[in-house]
């Protein structure tokens, strides 16, 4: 993580890249999303919100069609935490479908954070 903060600081970090890469290999079952949650955390700590939100903003859409994979409420609450905390003014279409199912489960509930926290930025109420 401190390469990714080094890179990020630096202008040189890829934050689309990385967050297809992430999405490419947890489809592949090469990564834990629950893992890949817990060392973003600690990005997050360091407070690289809008960073994390990048990487995440990329990784989320293709995470979110079909299945959900295992660990994708873990991820998802991190990234309504950085989109809150971010001010971003990018939303995730995807983000849509899952916000608008009927119940109070995890990832229901983080998608609604997300929904919700890119649409006060829409409106310039960042939170």
């Amino acid at each position: 993580m401190d390469a990714l903060l080094a890179l990020a600081a630096g202008g040189q970090l890829d934050a689309a890249r990385l967050g297809q890469g992430i999405a490419e290999l947890t489809g592949l079952h090469r990564l834990k999303l629950r893992r890949i949650a817990a060392a973003l955390r600690e990005v997050v700590q360091a407070g690289a919100y809008a960073t994390v939100w990048a990487v995440l903003s990329a990784a989320l859409p293709p995470l979110l069609r079909g299945t959900a994979p295992h660990g994708l409420s873990a991820l998802l609450s991190l990234a309504a935490e950085c989109a809150q905390r971010s001010g971003t003014h990018e939303g995730i279409p995807e983000i849509d479908e899952p916000a608008a199912r009927p119940g109070s489960s995890q990832l229901v509930k983080q998608a609604r954070r997300i929904k919700s926290a890119t649409a006060a930025g829409r409106r310039g109420g960042a939170g």
